[in-house]
Order: C-alpha cells, then sequence, then structure tokens
C-alpha cells in the first residue's frame, strides 16, 4: 500500500474525527430544541437521555460482535450513517418515540465511530510512527472538535432565533460532510478484523494492565461530567446570594467562555507535554481533576469577598474543562499501545460500556443525594471519588513503569 494515501488518510482524520465527535449545532440548542420546537416536557428530557444511555449500554456486545465482522473501516461508516439517521429522527420526528429512537441511534453510533481510534493507530503503525504521532494527530482533532464547538456556542442562539430548524439543519449538513469524508478514512491494515473474538475476549480479560485503564478511564469521564454539570450550577447557585440574575448570567458566560478557550489551548500543549513527560502524564491529570474539584468546594467556603469565591471557583471549572481532551487521548493510546490488533475493537467497547455503566451509576446516585441534601454533598461525593482515581491512576503509572 502507498505511503502516500496512508498519509492522506492521516491528514483528512483530524477533521473527520473532530467534525463527527457530536451532533453539531443540536448538541448547543438541545434543551431549546425538545422543549420550544418539539413541546417535550423536563421529565421527559431525562427520560429521553436515561433510556438512549440504558440502551446502548445492553446493546454494546451485539455491537461488538458486529464490528467484529465488518471490520474497522466499515464500521466508521456504518456510525457516521446511524449519526446522520439519529439527527433526521431528532428533526423530524413529532412524537417522543421517534425523538427517542433517533437519540438512541445516535449513541449507538458512538460505539462505531470510535473504532477511527484504532484505525490511526494501525495506519502509524504501517507508516513506522508510534505514540508521539498518535497523541499530535488526536490532539488535532480534539482541537478541531473544540474550536467548532466553541464557535458555534457563540452564534447557536442568534441562528436559533432566527430560525428554529436552521440549527438542525446545519446539523444534518454537517453529518452529510462527515459521511462523504468518511470514506477517505480507511483502515490499510490486514488485520484490521478480527476473527476469533471469544478467544480475544478472554485475551483481553486476562490483560490486568488494559482491564486497569479501562477502570481509570471510566471513572474519570462521570466525574468530569459531573463536575461541568454540576459544578457549573454550584456557582450558579452560590452567585445568586451575593449578585442579581443579570450579573450571575454575565458571569457564568464569561466563565464558559474562558473554559472553551482554555480547552483549545490545553489540546495544542498537550503534545509537547506528552513528549516530555510521557508515562507521568496520567498522575498528573489525575491530580488536576482533584484540584479542580477541591476548588469549587473551597470556593464556596472562603469567607473573603465574593469576587475571589467565584474566582476561585472559576479556576477549578475551566481546569476541568482543560483536561478533558487530553484523558481521553492518553488513555485511548495507552489501551491500544497494550493491545494486540485482535483485541482494539473490544478494548474501545470496553472503554465506552465501562463509561456509561460508571456514568449511569453514579447519576442516580447523585440524584438519590439530592432528594434528600444539597448539591454540596454531590460535590464532596466527587472530591471523594476523585481521590480513588488517584490511586487508580497512581496504580496504572507503576505497571507502565513495569
Amino acid at each position: 500500500m502507498s505511503r502516500d494515501i496512508i498519509k492522506r488518510c492521516n491528514k483528512i482524520f483530524p477533521w473527520f474525527s473532530g467534525l463527527s465527535a457530536d451532533l453539531l449545532f443540536f448538541v448547543a440548542i438541545d434543551t431549546l430544541w425538545l422543549t420550544v420546537v418539539k413541546g417535550l416536557s423536563a421529565s421527559e428530557i431525562v427520560s429521553l437521555t436515561t433510556i438512549s444511555l440504558v440502551a446502548s449500554i445492553i446493546l454494546q456486545m451485539p455491537i461488538l460482535k458486529i464490528i467484529s465482522k465488518i471490520g474497522n473501516t466499515r464500521s466508521v461508516r456504518a456510525g457516521v450513517m446511524m449519526m446522520l439517521a439519529g439527527a433526521l429522527l431528532i428533526t423530524y420526528g413529532n412524537s417522543y418515540l421517534v425523538i427517542v429512537s433517533g437519540k438512541i441511534i445516535f449513541e449507538i453510533s458512538i460505539s462505531f465511530r470510535n473504532m477511527d481510534s484504532a484505525i490511526l493507530k494501525n495506519n502509524l503503525s504501517l507508516l513506522h510512527l508510534g505514540d508521539e504521532e498518535f497523541v499530535r494527530i488526536r490532539n488535532q482533532a480534539s482541537t478541531v472538535y473544540s474550536v467548532v464547538t466553541a464557535i458555534i456556542a457563540f452564534v447557536a442562539a442568534w441562528i436559533f432565533n432566527y430560525n428554529h430548524y436552521l440549527p438542525m439543519y446545519l446539523c444534518i449538513g454537517a453529518c452529510v460532510l462527515c459521511l462523504a469524508m468518511s470514506f477517505f478514512v480507511r483502515d490499510f491494515s490486514e488485520n484490521s478484523r478480527r476473527k476469533h473474538i471469544n478467544d480475544s475476549k478472554e485475551k483481553l480479560n486476562k490483560n490486568k494492565f488494559v482491564l486497569m485503564a479501562i477502570l481509570a478511564f471510566a471513572l474519570y469521564y462521570p466525574l468530569l461530567d459531573s463536575g461541568q454539570c454540576n459544578g457549573k450550577l454550584f456557582i450558579q447557585q452560590d452567585m445568586m446570594t451575593f449578585y442579581s440574575v443579570t450579573k450571575t448570567a454575565t458571569c457564568l458566560t464569561l466563565v464558559v467562555a474562558i473554559s472553551r478557550v482554555a480547552r483549545i489551548l490545553s489540546n495544542m500543549v498537550f503534545s509537547p507535554i506528552y513528549v516530555r513527560y510521557k508515562g507521568n502524564v496520567v498522575r498528573g491529570l489525575a491530580w488536576l481533576l482533584m484540584v479542580s474539584v477541591a476548588l469549587l468546594i473551597i470556593g464556596f467556603y472562603l469567607p473573603y469577598g465574593a469576587s475571589v469565591k467565584f474566582t476561585v471557583m472559576a479556576i477549578g471549572y475551566v481546569i476541568m474543562l482543560s483536561i478533558r481532551d487530553p484523558f481521553r487521548t492518553y488513555m485511548q493510546n495507552l489501551i491500544l499501545n497494550n493491545t494486540e490488533k485482535s483485541n482494539q475493537q473490544a478494548a474501545l467497547i470496553y472503554m465506552e460500556m465501562a463509561r456509561k455503566v460508571a456514568a449511569a451509576i453514579f447519576n442516580i446516585t447523585a440524584s438519590l443525594i439530592m432528594l434528600r441534601a444539597e448539591l454540596l454533598w454531590v460535590m464532596f461525593l466527587t472530591l471523594a471519588l476523585s481521590l480513588v482515581e488517584i490511586v487508580i491512576c497512581f496504580k496504572l503509572h507503576s505497571m507502565v513503569v513495569k
């Protein structure tokens, strides 16, 4: 296979992976779309998320069998097609059942599209390129996504007010563009398909290092999601005791804008950081997660003026956004490095399934806590689990060193 063709595929990869990472435009106006246009209630929106999450968890093993049979290249293309189908159902569906079907299809598409990391890893191995190039290209993809979503966040409300359906038309257009690009993204490795599924699963189950890495990934992301969602609400509730609604909204908008810029910058600088520190990166990212949650809580209790309190809390929130993409890139590279090609698909599926299961358990626990206690106790739970994550990541680091 010509090296030039593989290099061309690798150049397209960041744009494809970045633009297909989510339903662009919809993610910025999802609650507005579902309430104002589709007329769903708050409880229906919550159930929409819950049902789609549970359905995707249940279907992970059948999805693995399908991916194993059709290979990485066709899996990615199938994922983008499902993403387009989900966008169409969410846009034109006039009933709750149709919309929830679209959301389920989109959640399923994520597992198929995640095979793009295996494609990148395999193609780089054919060019005799390793970790540093994988991290560099994946960071480029994350940068594309973070820049595009930051721009969309600034214009989405205006576009929605101009025409309620226009953001979804743009979302569908982005899906069509990604589908076209998917035909230029291909796994050129001869071993892109797994043949002995049961044997591969047994080998993966015996790989304690990979299982430890998947555990670290599964716990880290629900804590980040909780920190972002609950953290913003936590800041808002505290600010409302000092400021008016207008000033609170202005300050929160500024914090979110700064966090998006920080996310872009973190993707740009992570590659040289990885090259320099390699295995130590996982410990640093674990500590930063704990520090970010701790700053939110410390800021809440600070006896100083409101500006000092909210500055400390804002720094914690910004750190959370900054470490999100680097951790995913690092863990994908680490897991793919320590699995055979025959196990790559299973490893990526298990990563996604473990993350969703952990997220479901954490969200249920947080909901039960908030039935009888304040949001502050959810933040304390997040802090406690971030300490557990540090222990896991330090154990993982010791295994990397060995």
